[in-house]
């Protein structure tokens, strides 16, 4: 049963997004309206069966310190009123996750040993220190630690990655690399699994996908080779569709107990 939490503005975008909320069955208890922001909307522009461009209204300024601390006590109250098993940052940079928002579920988290995950951004890349699972893509991987190289130089993505555990410590280093596949790191285990032939239609919510699935899989203490071979396959399967959409859990089983 996934909570989102996060902040609107008191807009018709954002009555429209508490509806579609509420039409579907998803709680709206973690979701704040606040004047001061807007509700962001994203306009995505397809022709022949792909994305052309994607248009943004919305605001990128860090949200103030009392909206802050508004948005973490409903995190905090809802873990514990409904013993969540994980919390996932969906990090893109927009100003809702602050460092200090960051720090304190992060902490809060590993107080009450809820498993912590991120999707992060180059702006608070290094603020995520302690969380159970880290996963930037390849060029998130390249900005936060100031490195360049290609796949091909395994030494120099190995050096990167330990560069990155120092300054994070995750217990779970996952890095996706698109067309090479994922790369799954926890103490001294490396598993790279290749990426699976698939018609890529789309990418939209590709990363979203696979955060949240490898997620899953940590609260059913997989190993992590296991949560790496299966969220890459979630991955894949919803490139094949148009637009932002959901992986097909029938689909996604067939394809697990194919492996």
């Amino acid at each position: 049963q996934p909570f989102i939490c996060s902040i609107i503005g008191k807009d018709d975008e954002g009555e429209l997004f508490q509806r579609l909320l509420n039409e579907n069955n998803l709680s709206s208890w973690g979701v704040l309206d606040n004047a001061d922001r807007v509700t962001t909307v994203k306009t995505r522009v397809i022709g022949n069966n792909q994305q052309l461009l994607r248009v943004d209204n919305e605001r990128t300024d860090p949200i103030n310190s009392l909206t802050e601390f508004a948005l973490v006590e409903r995190v905090k109250e809802i873990a514990l009123k409904e013993k969540i098993d994980a919390i996932i940052f969906e990090d893109y940079n927009k100003g809702v996750l602050t460092e200090g928002a960051i720090r304190s579920i992060i902490d809060f988290a590993n107080d009450n040993g809820i498993i912590s995950t991120v999707d992060p951004k180059k702006d608070n890349f290094f603020s995520y220190s302690g969380v159970t699972l880290f996963k930037p893509n390849l060029k998130e991987l390249k900005e936060g630690v100031g490195k360049d190289f290609e796949m091909t130089e395994q030494d120099l993505f190995l050096e990167a990655v330990d560069e990155l555990k120092v300054k994070v410590n995750p217990k779970f280093t996952f890095i996706t690399l698109s067309e090479h596949g994922v790369y799954m790191n926890e103490g001294d285990q490396h598993h790279f699994i290749p990426a699976h032939l698939r018609s890529i239609a789309d990418v939209s919510g590709a990363g979203d996908t696979v955060i949240s699935v490898a997620t899953l899989c940590l609260t059913c203490n997989l190993s992590a080779k296991n949560i790496a071979e299966i969220a890459n396959l979630a991955g894949g399967l919803v490139c094949e569709k148009i637009g932002v959409t959901t992986v097909d859990k029938e689909q996604l089983m067939s394809e697990v107990l194919a492996l």
